[in-house]
């Protein structure tokens, strides 16, 4: 699958999505509650959802606050080290993929500069 989120229901009519974000598969079952004939709105969170990961701004917690990631921590002791330890390749493939982005960007951003100030030298060179 590529990166995104799907909606996807079952021959029982169990209801879930399959999320692809940053490398990381997962499938994230919706509550009993949800009905299939609130198929459109799932499908426009769905959406949504793909948007921020094709964007970088998705933000896992926020969308499934209850999702399987976050009950990994269920019986685990509380504290940095215990939440470094269940997060941290998750956290990391954010944070390496974002440092890469902002180096791509610093790059171009110290190479319009170099273009802008050769131009400047340039023309306070010609007197204009």
């Amino acid at each position: 699958m590529d990166s995104g989120c799907k909606l996807f229901i079952d021959l029982e009519g169990s209801v879930f999505y399959k999320l692809n974000f940053f490398g990381i598969d997962l499938v994230e079952a919706l509550p009993a509650e949800v009905l299939i004939n609130d198929k459109s709105s799932l499908e426009k969170a769905a959406e949504s959802i793909s948007e921020e990961i094709k964007a970088g701004t998705f933000n896992y917690f926020k969308w499934f606050p209850e999702g399987s990631l976050s009950k990994k921590n269920e019986g685990v002791e509380s504290g940095a080290d215990s939440a470094i330890s269940l997060y941290g390749p998750y956290l990391w493939a954010i944070l390496k993929d974002r440092v890469e982005a902002l180096e791509s960007q610093q790059k171009l951003v110290k190479e319009e500069l170099a273009t802008a100030l050769a131009c400047k030298n340039s023309f306070l060179s010609e007197g204009v």
